[in-house]
């Protein structure tokens, strides 16, 4: 259709028969009967929770100071505040206990590989899950938290931030966000939520304004706190002046056209049906599972297909593309609103004194 055309940006990864799976396809934790009920109730757009094959749940996302749900008028009862010394945090819920991951961004000051980007900033993703299932040994957990974070990586991190922006001193100073994500419980849909923390995270980090001066130039500002590294008297641009004003510091650069993910699972059965934001339940029932990252922009950034047992024919890709980018307005309209509720001013008052204090180190 002339009305459905979307933009593919720079796609990092399309992937149709991947060997890794982040998810659950096997079929063994279910009954053939309980499948069979599961399917037929999605087919009629009735799911086993009430919801329809494109409702998401109502999930709880809490950020630095402020909190924002899924369903207007609901607040975030009983969730403690985001990690003190993180320059970024996040958390997502799932009221009842079914979902709760957390997400911590770290950023410091570290010089670049030589010869490898000596001009782009680092970003480095670390996934685990907090307790293993009874039913999983230690190994097998460790091996989906590797998949789990490969896949991210590929479809979520080349597009999160501009890399060049975070360079401060070609071939000398970098930023590098550490990203941590720590997985404690997931009632499905694990990609999409991991992703979905993570946008948050970097949303809410902020980053001190660094200024690099010659050795002869080292001044202090009145209105904020300026300090000064060194790194080597032979170099022009040696020192870093950092300033601690919060007023100053920003957002990672590039972070407004930060992705989401969106994991479309496609059911056996006539007509086809496509279910998103899927228990653990309905992912046993796919016959496979499509994760499609999309940009604010409507444009597709890149796709990848789970598990190698079930198969997609081509031509169903325009429709799973096209519903991740339907559904991914509805995301990210969660996310926005999770900032536009937030008071600025409260925020800079409360943070204003010893922003430096343990958020970064300088390496």
């Amino acid at each position: 259709s002339h009305n459905n055309i979307y933009i593919y940006k720079n796609m990092s990864t399309i992937t149709l028969n991947p060997a890794m799976s982040t998810t659950s396809s096997s079929t063994g934790n279910i009954s053939p009967s309980e499948m069979n009920y599961i399917v037929e109730g999605c087919r009629d757009n009735m799911r086993m929770d009430g919801r329809t094959c494109q409702d998401y749940r109502h999930y709880t996302l809490s950020t630095q100071s402020s909190s924002a749900t899924t369903s207007s008028g609901d607040d975030d009862n009983g969730t403690t505040g985001p990690l003190a010394l993180s320059n970024g945090s996040a958390r997502i819920l799932l009221p009842g206990g079914g979902t709760h991951i957390l997400c911590s961004v770290k950023a410091d000051l570290v010089h670049p590989a030589p010869g490898i980007t000596p001009s782009e900033g680092v970003l480095e993703l670390h996934v685990d899950h907090a307790v293993a299932p009874s039913s999983s040994s230690r190994h097998q957990r460790r091996q989906a938290d590797m998949e789990l974070q490969s896949l991210l990586r590929k479809l979520f991190l080349p597009h999160a931030v501009d890399r060049q922006a975070l360079c401060i001193v070609p071939d000398q100073y970098v930023w590098r966000l550490n990203i941590d994500v720590l997985i404690f419980a997931c009632q499905g849909n694990l990609v999409d939520m991991c992703a979905m923390v993570m946008r948050a995270a970097l949303q809410q980090t902020k980053l001190p304004k660094i200024t690099p001066i010659s050795s002869s130039n080292n001044k202090t500002d009145g209105s904020s706190v300026t300090k000064t590294v060194s790194k080597s008297s032979s170099s022009a641009t040696s020192d870093l002046a950092v300033d601690g004003d919060i007023i100053h510091a920003r957002r990672p650069p590039g972070i407004e056209n930060c992705p989401v993910i969106v994991t479309t699972n496609i059911l056996k059965c006539r007509p086809t049906v496509m279910l998103l934001d899927a228990t653990k339940e309905e992912e046993d029932c796919a016959s496979c599972q499509v994760s499609v990252a999309v940009d604010p922009q409507q444009r597709v950034c890149g796709i990848h297909k789970h598990s190698s047992a079930g198969t997609i024919a081509f031509g169903m890709i325009h429709n799973v593309t096209t519903t991740a980018v339907q559904a991914s307005k509805h995301v990210l309209d969660f996310l926005s609103n999770n900032h536009t509720n937030k008071d600025h001013s409260q925020e800079v008052e409360q943070q204003r004194h010893d922003f430096l204090q343990d958020h970064f180190h300088i390496r």
